[in-house]
């Protein structure tokens, strides 16, 4: 037999079994499966099948003879009988033999026999022995997919991610899941749960969250926004905000999560009419954006809506406003109306006047200012003090510059300082400040 003499091989071990020496047991399955090989390579394969399906009576679980009948049936185009030889040796085989048998079977089927569900049937039965065996979980995806089956494709995925031990992997599988789900089974709350479930798997590890990839993981939430608005369940659109918020990394001036508190107080304003709650979103959205004029707007209108209670963090708004832009007239007519409605009647009629001397007022507010102003100069009841003085000071100035000009004005006063004449001043114009009646005598009097 190892020198290939087939012929005198054949021969001996014919003999052997015709005088019965081959007796029963194991010795008599090899002594079968060896002249079947020797068949086959002197060309009788009827013979050859012959002599395997002999060794396979007494051991049926017998593994070489079994893939040598295998690949006799496939060589001769027998795909079908291959299949049923492969499941006739099942009930003899162990775990590991039979789930390895049970995959052959099921890629015959799928490969060689187009039985699509022949072969999910093998590889069903096949993950029963071995529920985590990856290969055939997507053996199974592949072919769920290929028949849109896609309800079954959706439970290997989640089988798939449960298995995941890296989030990320696991997020692309569970959002995968999202997308058949909205997509062709027309399930949007599953839909919902699963991009849900992938963007906890995205951001469960902030670290990896950077980049050209926070985009990609943005994605099911911008799904789950999508899916939520074309439902209009505005309720569940603001928890989903807010469940997205906590998920992303708190870094001031992240332009993400800048967005996701303004969107969020969006939701509050123009959808569940809660004007508090979108008040304390765009605070949130302001404080990480300062620079934000529009957000101000926003957030003086809110304070207005909300309740007069919330009047000073209006006038605030508008007043931050006015600080980049001392010309926005619409922040001073809102100021007007604030101070009209909280009866603060003088600080009404000083916004009036800042109207009236940029021309942008109307005959009520002219009609205002005329009415309540002074008939004759108000003199003050008291001197500038210390704490007086802080509430005119210009904001940008600085009080130890002011201080150094203070120590030094006479010094530099006496430097610059010129004759009347050289000014072209004459002695006669000369006004006595004390006793003149012309109103900027007085005034500097006072002053």
């Amino acid at each position: 037999y190892q020198a290939e003499d087939w012929t005198g091989a054949g021969r001996l071990y014919q003999t052997m079994l015709a005088a019965d020496h081959a007796g029963g047991g194991q010795w008599a399955v090899d002594v079968y499966h060896r002249l079947g090989q020797i068949r086959l390579k002197l060309g009788e394969r009827k013979k050859a099948l012959s002599m395997f399906e002999k060794a396979l009576e007494v051991d049926p679980g017998h593994r070489p003879t079994l893939m040598a009948v295998v690949e006799l049936h496939l060589a001769e185009g027998g795909v079908d009988a291959a299949v049923v030889a492969l499941k006739r040796s099942l009930p003899h085989a162990d775990a590991v033999e039979r789930h390895k048998r049970l995959v052959e079977i099921g890629d015959l089927c799928r490969e060689r026999l187009g039985d699509a569900a022949g072969a999910t049937a093998a590889y069903q039965e096949a993950l029963q022995a071995k529920p985590k065996d990856h290969v055939v979980l997507q053996k199974l995806l592949d072919l769920y997919t290929e028949a849109r089956h896609w309800k079954k494709a959706v439970e290997v995925m989640l089988i798939f991610a449960g298995l995941e031990a890296d989030p990320l992997r696991r997020g692309k599988y569970l959002r995968a899941a999202g997308v058949i789900c909205r997509d062709e089974i027309k399930s949007p709350d599953d839909a919902i749960e699963y991009f849900g479930q992938a963007l906890d798997a995205y951001f469960a590890t902030p670290a990896s969250v950077t980049g050209d990839r926070l985009a990609d993981f943005l994605k099911p939430f911008e799904a789950i926004d999508k899916i939520l608005t074309a439902k209009r369940d505005w309720k569940a659109l603001e928890r989903a905000y807010r469940k997205m918020i906590k998920r992303l990394p708190q870094k001031s001036g992240d332009q993400v999560l800048v967005m996701m508190w303004h969107n969020l107080g969006e939701i509050y304003r123009s959808r569940l009419r809660d004007f508090r709650a979108a008040a304390q979103a765009f605070e949130v959205a302001a404080a990480l954006e300062p620079a934000n004029n529009q957000r101000h707007e926003i957030l003086a209108e809110l304070y207005i809506l909300a309740g007069p209670d919330l009047a000073d963090k209006a006038v605030a708004e508008h007043m931050t406003m006015l600080r980049s832009d001392p010309l926005k007239v619409d922040s001073y007519k809102a100021l007007r109306r604030i101070y009209r409605d909280t009866k603060q009647f003088d600080k009404e009629w000083c916004v009036s006047n800042a109207l009236t001397f940029l021309k942008k007022a109307d005959p009520e507010i002219r009609e205002f200012c005329e009415k309540y102003r002074p008939g004759s100069f108000v003199r003050a009841q008291q001197g500038l003090t210390d704490e007086v003085w802080k509430t005119i000071l210009h904001p940008d100035e600085d009080r130890y510059v002011s201080a150094i000009f203070g120590a030094v004005w006479q010094g530099a006063a006496l430097a610059c300082a010129q004759t009347h004449k050289a000014l072209g001043l004459r002695r006669k114009d000369r006004r006595p400040l004390e006793t003149d009646s012309l109103p900027f005598s007085r005034i500097f009097v006072y002053g």
